[in-house]
């Protein structure tokens, strides 16, 4: 990363994608979800593996507690996000399984996840970012205003114009992303 990714930019943050409801009022807490989208696991597989620049890091199984083993790598440059997989274990052998969640390591630009995030929503809607710590449940648009936006903040007024020009770069990245002006 660069010293302006390092200082406004990174995004070390520990976190979870899950499905939840289709939408929801913020602040949101996971003890509130009372219905979850289900995703079919083995479709989740798929699109996660499909994903630009992505390794599959571990290929898990589709039975049993081999759903656990699989892990994926999105890296680009010195950036990445390293994600697991686990299942909402059926009833009964004949019933579908369906994709819980998957934890985040991140070591990247707060865009980075916010990208992959939009790329994975676009076919599952009802995923959201899920923060282990306080069960909150964030939007794209709450996640880069909680966090992203307070890291960009004083390169926005920096005395530097070429710091300034960067940031405006990014704050356009983060309103395609999902950021509302508030």
């Amino acid at each position: 990363m660069t010293p302006f990714e390092e200082a406004y930019l990174f995004c070390d943050h520990e976190c979870a994608l899950i499905p939840g409801p289709l939408g929801f009022d913020e602040p949101f807490y996971s003890v509130a979800v009372q219905e979850i989208a289900e995703y079919r696991a083995i479709d989740v597989i798929q699109t996660f593996s499909a994903l630009d620049n992505v390794t599959l890091v571990s290929q898990g199984g589709t039975q049993g507690h081999s759903w656990w083993e699989w892990r994926w790598r999105w890296e680009r440059e010195d950036r990445l996000i390293e994600w697991n997989f686990s299942v909402i274990e059926p009833e009964d052998e004949s019933s579908a399984v369906y994709w819980r969640g998957s934890e985040l390591n991140t070591l990247c630009a707060f865009a980075d996840l916010a990208w992959l995030w939009n790329t994975v929503q676009a076919d599952y809607p009802a995923v959201w970012l899920h923060d282990g710590q306080d069960t909150r449940m964030y939007t794209p648009h709450s996640f880069l205003e909680t966090f992203a936006l307070p890291a960009l903040q004083p390169a926005l007024s920096h005395q530097d114009a070429s710091i300034r020009a960067r940031a405006e770069q990014e704050l356009a990245t983060y309103r395609a992303l999902g950021l509302r002006d508030t």
